[in-house]
């Protein structure tokens, strides 16, 4: 850069193009100097020296913000660079304040001063709120945001709710004794086929191929728009057993409905309270509140694997959401809605029942540091839709086991002949599905969503379901595919079509299936 005399225009080096480097292309004037008389180093002594004296006589008050339980914190000597630029502005105010253009002194600094002053004062006040009700006197260094003290009260809230050895047992047995096949309406043929070439499978059958279409489409419908579609209307009332068949007369879904026992009707409201504290306790990133299957809180538990884990483990979670799974897990509703969905699959597809707590069995035998969600159930995974609007857009869960079915119970205070029906797409159907009643479904290879809520409405739901990638892990001997020898394609194809043909005949038969439930 060229050098700068007075009234002389800054040089800056140019592009090709002609343009500068630098915006600050102006006018400048001559350099301002230093009074002649101004001494550096003796300036910095002096300022040292007045700052070391000043720190002997105590005579500045600690700023509070920097105390906690009254203890003073020490503060950290100035720089060189600090005192010297404090001496340079001691020296060139010492003939008073700055003046305005018009001579007078400017009030505004004055008044910036004290505003600044009292917004400290306010923020200091709520900050000290905050932290008493935390338990901590005095303010803390980090005090804790309104937000995670919300979040902490409802964790705690949630975990002082837990259930009783006792108030379990008592609630499932009255559960289970008042759960059957009695009552079960006729049900639904459909001519969807089970045939491997006609389902959306993987090759080696253990996990399903991702609905790609739903995955575009992320519309929310209306029941009227679907019913114009052409789709059937199944009315339900969310209590009496109802099933969806194949074109062999196989159990495809179940409208399980609900147990029968007296104490089950508060259970919907239970629930809700339940799922608001979870949502308010739970931590959740970006990508558990909007993901492909709506724009509503999700909080998973339980065992996993896949997504390049080279052991099966339990689902990991920052310390305070594994608290809030923790409680999550034992309360009483929960339970109460866990063991009835384990229930329903056993009642529904016995064999599959029986498959996957051989397999639940298998995995803890050989890790005993896996744990369960809930005692003797089958199903090695749940999701907790938090709402408040959990209304899902059409997907499939492609990675569920293929063949398997999960147990779907929802919540809310929603109208189901209006609001949230459940929508199967394969089967064309728009189904009833009222508060607090569950269903089985085959999720990996069904799309599935509901239909929009009301905007004063709330919904809630309870999945479990276990992953393909439990099963293959356990079939490959408790190891990784890639760390067993290569399958050529052709064989791999073949044991993927066997897989499925035995998968699905551990689907029930509907009329096998009501002979055993009668006795014959």
């Amino acid at each position: 850069m060229a050098s700068v005399g007075p009234d002389h225009a800054v040089s800056f080096r140019k592009t090709r193009s002609g343009a500068i480097f630098s915006p600050w292309g102006a006018q400048v004037g001559a350099p301002l100097h230093a009074p002649a008389d101004f001494d550096l180093e003796t300036n910095v002594r002096q300022a040292i020296e007045r700052e070391d004296a000043r720190r002997a006589r105590g005579a500045e008050e600690e700023d509070d913000i920097l105390q906690r339980d009254g203890d003073d914190q020490e503060l950290p000597p100035p720089s060189t660079q600090a005192l010297a630029s404090l001496a340079i502005l001691q020296n060139m105010t010492r003939s008073g304040p700055p003046s305005t253009p018009n001579g007078g002194n400017d009030t505004r600094t004055k008044e910036k001063y004290h505003s600044a002053n009292r917004t400290k004062k306010r923020r200091l006040a709520k900050q000290r709120a905050v932290s008493e009700r935390a338990g901590a006197t005095g303010i803390a260094k980090k005090t804790p945001k309104q937000a995670a003290l919300k979040r902490l009260q409802a964790v705690e809230a949630l975990a002082a709710s837990a259930a009783s050895d006792v108030d379990v047992a008592l609630s499932l047995a009255a559960d289970a004794a008042s759960t059957s096949l009695a009552g079960a309406a006729p049900p639904i043929p459909t001519d969807y086929s089970l045939a491997m070439k006609d389902v959306p499978v993987a090759k080696t059958a253990y996990v399903a191929k991702r609905d790609i279409s739903a995955d575009v489409d992320k519309r929310i419908y209306t029941k009227e728009e679907l019913l114009a579609q052409g789709f059937e209307y199944i009315p339900w009332n969310g209590v009496d057993p109802r099933t969806i068949l194949d074109k062999t007369g196989r159990v495809i879904a179940v409208l399980v409905g609900q147990p029968r026992s007296e104490n089950w009707g508060g259970i919907n409201d239970e629930m809700q309270t339940v799922m608001e504290l979870a949502r308010e306790a739970y931590q959740a990133p970006a990508k558990q509140q909007d993901h492909r299957r709506g724009a509503f809180t999700v909080a998973t538990s339980g065992i996993s694997f896949g997504g390049g884990q080279t052991h099966v483990k339990n689902m990991a979670h920052s310390s305070h959401n594994q608290a809030v799974m923790d409680a999550l897990l034992k309360q009483l509703p929960v339970i109460r809605v866990a063991k009835f969905g384990s229930r329903a699959l056993q009642l529904f597809a016995p064999q599959l029942h029986d498959y996957y707590e051989e397999t639940m069995q298998a995995l803890c035998n050989e890790d005993d540091g896996l744990v369960r969600n809930f005692e003797d159930v089958p199903f090695a995974n749940a999701t907790f839709n938090l709402g408040p609007r959990c209304v899902c857009i059409p997907h499939n869960d492609h990675l569920n086991v293929a063949w398997g079915m999960c147990a779907i119970t929802a919540f809310g205070d929603y109208n189901p002949v209006v609001s949230a029906h459940l929508v199967l797409w394969q089967y064309r159907m728009v189904v009833e599905f009222p508060p607090a009643s569950t269903v089985l479904i085959m999720s990996a290879v069904l799309t599935h969503g509901n239909t929009a809520i009301r905007e004063d409405e709330h919904r809630y739901s309870f999945t479990q379901y276990s992953v393909g990638g439990l099963f293959r892990w356990v079939d490959s001997g408790h190891r990784t595919v890639s760390s067993l020898p290569r399958v050529p394609a052709d064989r791999a194809a073949e044991e993927g079509a066997e897989r499925w043909k035995r998968g699905v005949e551990m689907l029930s038969v509907w009329e096998e299936l009501k002979d055993r439930a009668a006795g014959h």
